[in-house]
């Protein structure tokens, strides 16, 4: 989405210098996050952020320290949903996942993904 690409540039999502692995920073992604109208509130220091997307459900967005963590978040994510009957998505990019729950509205899974990844 051109749209939140631009706007993650102007709130400076993301790392400037594509090589860097330094991943985006919970302010960062949440300064992207706001610039795209997409509300966003602090889970604490194990969860990261949380965004409502609809009901009672969050998705959430962290950053760990390494990508092998990250991938083990996501997965414990999942599993700990999945043990309580619920369904849900994670994606890693490096030392970034996102979880969701479920089915997401495209065009919000669009955004948060944008700025968490961008």
């Amino acid at each position: 989405m051109a749209g939140v690409t631009s706007l993650c540039l102007l709130a400076g999502c993301g790392s400037s210098d594509s090589e860097s692995d330094t991943p985006n920073s919970l302010g960062e992604i949440r300064s992207c996050l706001d610039a795209a109208d997409v509300p966003a509130a602090s889970g604490g220091a194990d969860v990261g952020l949380l965004i409502p997307v609809g009901g009672d459900r969050n998705a959430v967005v962290s950053v760990e320290d390494s990508e092998a963590e990250a991938e083990q978040q996501a997965e414990d994510w999942k599993s700990f949903g999945a043990a309580a009957g619920k369904t849900g998505t994670t994606t890693v990019n490096g030392s970034v996942w996102v979880g969701f729950p479920g089915e997401v509205d495209a065009s919000l899974q669009q955004k948060v993904e944008d700025c968490a990844f961008e």
